[in-house]
């Protein structure tokens, strides 16, 4: 993400704890596959990828956030410019 103000942008992390069940432990390298299909611009996959994360963990938003912007950029070419982080424009 590019916060506003800011040109460069910003890696945010997310701890996971200790005591992960199987499911939780493949989920950190589902989410970094299907993040790697999106920065790749392979949209219509990385769409699918971001949807069935989202099946299995329906609390996150941060899943459907990434397939709906996915589906937009599959629909609509993301600009030639684009380096795959979202800009906010609003503190």
């Amino acid at each position: 993400m590019r916060v506003k103000g800011r040109e460069t942008p910003v890696t945010i992390y997310q701890p996971l704890g200790e005591a992960l069940t199987p499911a939780e432990r493949d989920e950190p390298d589902r989410y970094h596959a299907a993040l790697a299909l999106y920065r790749e611009r392979k949209f219509d996959h990385a769409c699918a990828a971001f949807k069935a994360l989202a099946a299995d963990r329906p609390e996150l938003a941060l899943y459907v956030i990434y397939a709906q912007r996915a589906a937009e950029f599959a629909a609509v070419a993301a600009p030639s410019d684009w380096d795959g982080a979202t800009t906010f424009e609003t503190k």
